[in-house]
């Protein structure tokens, strides 16, 4: 009786812890190719780095998952003739989109954090 609430609480609580995990890993990557370290150094440094960014970036990913899975929210409650179609779309944007965020994200984060200044940005 009391199943699907737990499930959908241990879920959601999974997928929070998730996203912790990649706030905190964030930097393990440009850290890597950067610096020459390892991974294991590298996850290390970027949880250092990271420390008083870490909710800031959490919170900035959930807010992106939170706007891009709206409307399929929607289409999950109020199904049409034709929402499967778009709840596909709308899918394929969902990942497309939180990829491409999470990969400027990563350099964006790293430069702010090293405190480099972007050559791109000295027009």
């Amino acid at each position: 009786k009391n199943a699907l609430p737990m499930c959908l609480i241990l879920a959601m609580l999974s997928l929070l812890f998730e996203l912790l995990f990649l706030s905190m890993s964030l930097l393990t990557i440009p850290n890597m190719t950067m610096k020459g370290v390892g991974l294991f150094k590298a996850f290390g440094h970027s949880v250092y780095s990271l420390s008083a960014k870490i909710f800031k970036v959490f919170f900035s990913i959930v807010w992106v998952m939170i706007l891009m899975a709206l409307p399929m929210i929607f289409f999950v409650i109020f199904p049409f003739k034709g929402s499967s179609v778009l709840l596909s779309v709308f899918a394929i944007l969902f990942y497309w989109v939180l990829a491409s965020y999470i990969g400027v994200l990563v350099y964006a984060v790293y430069f702010d954090v090293e405190e480099l200044e972007r050559e791109d940005l000295k027009l």
